[in-house]
């Protein structure tokens, strides 16, 4: 019942930022009165909509994925985008208890961090894929969150000195004796990382948007596991560029948006990264697991 009832605030999250989402002016604050207030409209024919039409998930299905005033196809991504921070809501809390905090409730400080960075991170994607920006209001709420990580964090997970969500593995990559320093190190490496893009491609293959985010992912996921999240990000982003190019959809020099594949491959780590990393030494290194 928990979890249901976590569910459906997530869907009402998801809900509320593809709103502020659709509304973001880049000329103005991120929270503003225009992106807060006001009734929500069609995109198409802009006729007002009545409560029934707003809520979440539901509303859509019941009308076929179409608006009821001018039948027009409705976005698929603001169902989506409900439904990815309903499950959220749903399960991130386990996910962050079984990391050294059996049995958290709701309310832990290191659940509500996590639950607020999964808000962040979503309204983040869904402004960069609409405009191919990132509001620095938004990578500087994350700056906080990763500074605030490292006080609210266990201080000894799976035994690990500094908490990772490689579990102990982490060990492996050295740097792991403090908890500021391992997250300064992890923020520079991913600063300089971008920075070097950035530089190499004269601004066609990165943008400052995506370094500014390196430096919160570098302070809320510590080293190792920021390398792992930029490798996976990279490997999604070449994924579905093939799948684009091969299917025609775009080309070699069309844009694509960073911060979504950053976001989902941060989520992977969270869920699966020291499946993905057992997985990786299994494989390829099982000598240094033995």
């Amino acid at each position: 019942m928990e979890i249901f009832f976590r569910f459906i605030i997530g869907l009402a999250f998801g809900s509320f930022l593809n709103v502020i989402a659709s509304r973001y002016d880049p000329d103005k604050f991120l929270f503003n009165s225009k992106s807060l207030g006001g009734r929500s409209k069609c995109d198409h024919c802009h006729k007002t909509l009545r409560w029934f039409e707003l809520i979440p998930l539901v509303s859509y299905i019941l009308q076929l994925g179409k608006c009821r005033h001018c039948k027009a196809r409705l976005s698929s991504g603001h169902p989506i985008g409900e439904l990815t921070m309903g499950l959220l809501f749903a399960f991130l809390p386990e996910r962050i208890a079984s990391f050294g905090t059996p049995g958290a409730s709701l309310y832990s400080p290191e659940i509500i961090l996590w639950l607020l960075t999964a808000i962040t991170f979503y309204l983040l994607s869904a402004i960069d894929l609409r405009l191919h920006i990132v509001p620095d209001e938004g990578n500087l709420f994350l700056v906080i969150l990763g500074a605030l990580a490292t006080f609210v964090y266990p201080i000894k997970s799976l035994g690990v000195k500094v908490f990772s969500f490689l579990g102990p593995y982490a060990n492996l990559f050295g740097f792991q004796e403090g908890a500021w320093a391992n997250r300064l190190l992890a923020t520079i490496l991913a600063m300089a990382f971008f920075g070097f893009l950035i530089l190499i491609t004269k601004g066609r293959g990165m943008g400052i948007g995506d370094l500014k985010m390196s430096v919160g992912l570098g302070l809320l996921f510590g080293w190792p596991d920021i390398a792992v999240v930029i490798g996976l990000a990279f490997i999604f982003g070449a994924l579905l560029g093939i799948y684009l190019i091969a299917s025609k959809s775009t080309t070699l020099k069309t844009a694509v948006p960073f911060v979504p594949f950053l976001v989902l491959a941060s989520f992977v780590v969270v869920f699966f990264g020291k499946e993905i990393v057992t997985a990786y030494f299994n494989i390829l290194a099982p000598s240094l697991i033995q």
